[in-house]
């Protein structure tokens, strides 16, 4: 389910159409001059759910937010398979000519992001993907014991019980009394065809994603989403150190990417950071780019110095909750993991003989393109 973020003040969009296979699938425009971000809702959700989103990011991010087949003003789709929920989308992509967005999709609209970005890697930058798992078995029957009409809203808040509070969004009054803006039995054709197992699509995209699961989720457990993190594109030395790697070939597009999603995030700009490089941004040196972390905490970053990141320093940050520790070494990446392993490299915060004479080293693969 979903409920308003009150990240921001409520952005003033526009609304506006396409038409997909004799459809209408309507979408809000938050517009703006920055980035393009692609944000897709979950099971009983629209696209007015990402207006305080919207307005905490702009006026660097523009928020394109879809009302999903069958949700909001769009029409029922014929199905509510995974091929034609990907193909709204990419159809909304192509309408507005966005250049390659941070796709946004919580729950449903999770599995529609990574998905997307699997079967359509030129389309998407980076993923931000919230409280949905590779592996999805929940079962929405429930909602059909909803009331399609009530004569009142507080009829209808009475019937809708627990579940109002995730449902005010598209509460409606319509001619013969209040109501919902989706059919209870589309929300169930959709769910059943959104279970299953997701994990090929999980491996196949080379992009950035950043997993993001509530403490309370009742939908993405705390073990599958480490292993959701741990089978993403990586190399996990001495059972430790996690290094992130671009696809072969694809580096340059892996560092626009990440940039792209850290710029959003701005997570190196939280309340007792203290070292003096931010985030990097385009056109402006100095900024850092995350190539690595661990378990509990550290993360390394590249030092952006100049056109040549085989020549960008390496940058050590520890960060626990009572304490931060920063080391910049004049290493290169490669240099800096060659010399730690040789242990010519001192291992700022990882643990103590870290990583050991003959440290084991587990590397994905990546998928025959």
């Amino acid at each position: 389910m979903t409920s308003t973020p009150h990240a921001g003040p409520l952005a003033e969009p526009v609304r506006a159409a396409l038409t997909v296979d004799g459809r209408r699938l309507s979408y809000l425009d938050f517009d703006g001059p920055g980035r393009p971000l692609l944000a897709l809702h979950g099971h009983f959700g629209e696209a007015r759910t990402f207006g305080h989103l919207a307005g905490a990011l702009a006026p660097d991010w523009r928020v394109v937010a879809l009302d999903q087949r069958g949700h909001g003003r769009s029409d029922p789709g014929p199905d509510y398979s995974r091929e034609g929920y990907i193909q709204d989308a990419a159809a909304l992509v192509a309408h507005l000519g966005l250049d390659r967005p941070v796709v946004l999709g919580h729950s449903l609209g999770g599995v529609n992001a990574y998905q997307l970005a699997a079967r359509h890697p030129e389309l998407v930058s980076a993923l931000v993907v919230e409280d949905i798992g590779a592996e999805v078995r929940d079962d929405l029957s429930f909602c059909l014991g909803w009331p399609r009409r009530a004569p009142t809203y507080a009829a209808l808040a009475a019937g809708l019980g627990e579940s109002l509070p995730y449902l005010r969004e598209a509460v409606r009054e319509y001619a013969d009394g209040w109501g919902l803006a989706f059919r209870p039995e589309s929300m169930v054709a959709s769910q059943n065809a959104l279970r299953g197992d997701h994990w090929f699509d999980w491996l196949a995209s080379d992009c950035p994603a950043l997993l993001v699961r509530g403490e309370r989720s009742g939908t993405l457990s705390a073990e599958h989403a480490q292993a959701l993190s741990e089978r993403y594109r990586f190399l996990l030395l001495g059972g430790f150190l996690s290094v992130h790697l671009p696809a072969p070939g694809a580096e340059d597009v892996y560092v626009e990417s990440l940039c792209d999603l850290i710029s959003a995030l701005d997570h190196l700009t939280g309340a007792g950071t203290e070292h003096p490089n931010g985030p990097y941004r385009a056109g402006r040196a100095g900024g850092l780019i995350p190539w690595a972390s661990s378990p509990e905490g550290d993360y390394w970053y590249w030092r952006v110095t100049g056109a040549d990141p085989d020549r960008w320093p390496v940058v050590v940050g520890n960060r626990q909750a009572d304490w931060e520790e920063w080391a910049e070494v004049e290493e290169t990446a490669t240099s800096y993991l060659a010399g730690l392993v040789r242990g010519e490299i001192p291992g700022h915060g990882l643990p103590e003989g870290f990583p050991g004479r003959a440290p084991s080293v587990h590397a994905n693969t990546w998928p025959a393109h």
